[in-house]
C-alpha cells in the first residue's frame, strides 16, 4: 500500500483526531472581541499529522502560448448600457501609484508548476463525487484526505503563525436518503478584530453528465474544479507565513454539484450559528479557472470574469468593481471584467449561497468558457494551462491581500456642495497616511477614475461629473485597503428622484 493510502485507512478510521468545530469558532470569535491593545493569544502548536502526502515532482512547465497584449472581443465590456466617457482628469489632481512591497512578493511567489501538482492529483482520483462510499485510493473521500494531508503540512511548515485546521462533516437528503459529506477548512486568525473575515473558497466534488448519480463514473475534473482548489491551496500556502489583520478561511467545498450543499451547510452550522455573518469581509470563490481555450478556437490568457449578486450597487457588486480595481493596479498581464448576473444563465455557485445569507461574495471563473468540456471526461488535464493558472490565481490572491491586510475605509464619507467645488470629508482611518477616491457614473459597472487624496478630505470640480463615489485608505507600507460603501452624490440622487 502506498504512502496516500496508508493516510486515508488511518483518516478513515479516525486515528488522525480533528480538533472540534466549536473550538475553532470560538477562536475566531475571541480574536473578534478582543481588543488590538490586549495581549495576543498564544500561538496555537502545529499538529503533525500521522501520515502526509507529498505532491509527485513533475517536469518544470512552461506557459503554452504566449500572454495575449489586445484586448479581447474588441474590448472588455464593464458597463451595463451605453455610458458618457469620464471626463479628462485634472492636471492638479495626483495620480495614483502603488509599490506595495508585501504583496509583490507574495504575488510572485505563485508557482504554475506546484498548481498544476495539485490539479495532477486530484484528477488522479477518478472522480470526486459527493454520494461516492470511502475508498482509500479513489474518490471524494480519498480527495478530502489529500486536502487535508496538504493543510496539515502548511500547518506544520508555519508554527509562527495561528492556524487551525478541521474537517466539517454535514449531511444532505437526496433522492429519498441521506448522506455525509465533508469539507476541509483552514483558519490563519488575524491581528485585528475590527478587520473582520477573508473567505476563500473552492468546490472539489465532480459530476458526470451522462449520469449525475452515479458515483463511480470516470469524471477527472481538472478544471471544474481542481483548478479552483489547486488555485485556494496555493493560496493558503503563502497567506500562512505571515499574520494578517483579517481573519482568513479557506475552504474547499463538496456537494457543490447537487445544489451547493457544503456552502449552505458552512454558513447555516457555522457562521449563522456563532453570529459571524456581518463580519464577513468577503466571499471569493474559485470556479473553472484553469483553461485559457474556449470554444471554436477562441483563446483568452489575460482575462477573467467575475460574477456577483445585483442590483449595481449590492455589496456583492462593489467587491467585484474592488477586484477589477485591485488586478488593474497590482497585475499587468491580466484583467478583470465585471458581470452584470449573478451567474451564467442557468448556473450557480457556492458564492451564491453567501450572498444569499447577505454577505458580499463573487465568483471568479476563465473568460473562455467551453461548455461541452464540462461534467464528463474531456475535463481533463490538457485543459489546463499552467501559466494561466497562474495569473487567475494570482487574481484572487491580490484580493485577498487587499482585504485582509488594508487598513479599513471611512464609514462616514460627508458630501459639502455648499460651496464650489464640492468638497467630501470623512473621519481619518486608523493608520492611513493617505486615500484613493475611486468615481463612477450609476450605469458604470467598474469605476472610472481614482483619484489620490492625501487627506480626509477631497474638494474639486471632478466630484460633479460622477455619481457614485468610495473612498479606500492607503497604510505607511503602501497598502491599500478595501473601499468604504459607496455613496451617491446629490446630483445623482437629485436624477433618481
Amino acid at each position: 500500500m502506498n504512502k496516500f493510502g496508508i493516510m486515508r485507512k488511518l483518516m478513515n478510521a479516525k486515528i488522525l483526531i480533528r480538533k472540534p468545530s466549536l473550538i475553532i469558532i470560538l477562536l475566531i470569535l475571541g480574536a473578534l472581541a478582543c481588543s488590538l491593545t490586549a495581549e495576543p493569544p498564544p500561538t496555537l502548536p502545529p499538529r503533525t499529522p500521522q501520515v502526509q502526502a507529498t505532491l509527485t515532482p513533475q517536469n518544470p512547465l512552461v506557459p503554452q502560448q504566449p500572454v495575449v497584449t489586445t484586448d479581447v472581443k474588441g474590448g472588455l465590456d464593464n458597463n451595463l448600457g451605453p455610458t458618457s466617457p469620464p471626463p479628462a482628469l485634472p492636471t492638479s489632481v495626483a495620480v495614483i501609484t502603488f509599490d506595495s512591497p508585501n504583496m509583490t512578493s507574495e504575488l510572485q511567489q505563485v508557482d504554475p508548476n506546484r498548481l498544476y501538482n495539485t490539479v495532477t492529483a486530484l484528477v488522479r482520483f477518478q472522480n470526486r463525487h459527493t454520494l461516492g462510499l470511502p475508498n482509500p485510493d479513489t474518490g471524494i473521500f480519498a480527495a478530502r484526505d489529500f486536502l487535508m494531508a496538504q493543510l496539515y503540512q502548511i500547518q506544520v511548515d508555519n508554527p509562527q503563525s495561528r492556524i487551525s485546521i478541521e474537517s466539517q462533516p454535514y449531511t444532505f437528503p437526496y433522492a429519498g436518503q441521506s448522506y455525509t459529506a465533508e469539507n476541509p477548512v483552514m483558519i490563519i486568525n488575524g491581528t485585528d478584530p475590527t478587520a473582520g473575515i477573508v473567505i476563500i473558497g473552492a468546490h472539489y466534488d465532480t459530476v458526470n453528465a451522462n449520469a449525475i448519480t452515479n458515483a463511480y463514473l470516470d469524471q477527472p475534473g481538472a478544471n471544474d474544479n481542481a483548478s479552483g482548489v489547486a488555485a485556494v491551496l496555493e493560496i493558503a500556502r503563502i497567506l500562512a507565513q505571515r499574520p494578517h489583520r483579517a481573519s482568513i478561511i479557506l475552504i474547499f467545498f463538496s456537494g457543490e454539484e447537487f445544489g451547493r450543499y457544503g456552502s449552505l451547510a458552512y454558513i447555516e452550522d457555522y457562521l449563522v450559528r456563532f453570529g459571524m455573518t456581518q463580519n464577513v469581509r468577503a466571499m471569493i470563490n474559485l470556479d473553472t479557472i484553469g483553461s485559457s481555450s474556449g470554444p471554436n478556437g477562441t483563446f483568452v490568457n489575460n482575462a477573467i470574469r467575475v460574477y456577483s449578486a445585483p442590483p449595481n450597487e449590492s455589496p456583492s457588486r462593489q467587491l467585484a468593481r474592488l477586484a477589477e480595481f485591485t488586478v488593474r493596479y497590482f497585475l499587468t498581464d491580466i484583467r478583470v471584467t465585471v458581470e452584470n448576473q449573478l451567474d451564467r444563465a442557468g448556473r450557480w455557485g457556492d458564492h451564491q449561497s453567501f450572498s444569499d445569507a447577505g454577505m458580499p461574495a463573487i465568483r471568479l471563473i476563465e473568460y473562455a468558457e467551453e461548455a461541452n468540456k464540462f461534467h464528463n471526461t474531456l475535463d481533463n488535464l490538457d485543459e489546463i494551462d499552467p501559466d494561466y493558472l497562474r495569473r487567475t490565481t494570482q487574481v484572487a490572491l491580490s484580493l485577498a491581500l487587499v482585504l485582509a491586510d488594508g487598513p479599513n475605509p471611512p464609514t462616514d464619507i460627508r458630501i459639502d456642495t455648499s460651496q464650489s467645488p464640492w468638497r467630501i470629508e470623512w473621519t481619518p482611518s486608523a493608520g492611513a497616511t493617505r486615500y484613493v477616491v475611486a468615481l463612477r457614473k450609476s450605469d458604470s459597472l467598474t469605476f472610472q477614475q481614482e483619484l489620490i487624496a492625501p487627506t480626509n478630505s477631497f474638494a474639486h470640480s471632478v466630484l460633479q461629473s460622477f455619481d457614485v463615489v468610495a473612498v479606500a485608505a492607503i497604510d505607511a507600507n503602501n497598502q491599500v485597503g478595501p473601499f468604504s460603501a459607496e455613496v451617491y452624490l446629490p446630483a445623482s440622487v437629485a436624477a433618481a428622484n
